[in-house]
């Protein structure tokens, strides 16, 4: 092996091993989470769980379409909410989703 073949195998690993630490530091954020959270808590929106539509609620961090259409299903059911504790009946809401909607979430029949 030449003098010049070894430098360019030691420099090709040592890029390699910087690229591997590199990555490991700044791992890429997980698919959706920018676009819900930072959508509703960036602009201060406020979703409406009486009134608003699946794009809407899908807004919400943690409400992704099927959890959005079961909140659609229980208002079309009847169902009135007056704020996030009342997202309880729905389907595949627990208590740390309601945690995390309640800040964001308004209704008007709540108001």
């Amino acid at each position: 092996m030449t003098p010049s073949t070894m430098a360019f195998t030691f420099l090709t690993g040592l890029l390699l091993i910087v690229v591997v630490v590199w990555a490991a530091m700044h791992p890429l954020p997980k698919q959706g989470v920018l676009s819900q959270n930072t959508a509703v808590i960036s602009t201060g929106l406020r979703v409406d769980l009486n009134a608003d539509d699946v794009a809407m609620l899908t807004l919400l961090p943690g409400v992704g379409p099927s959890i959005a259409q079961n909140i659609i299903e229980a208002r079309e059911g009847g169902a009135v909410f007056e704020g996030a504790a009342d997202l309880e009946p729905v389907k595949f809401i627990g208590p740390s989703l309601i945690k995390r909607v309640g800040p964001w979430v308004v209704s008007e029949a709540g108001e």
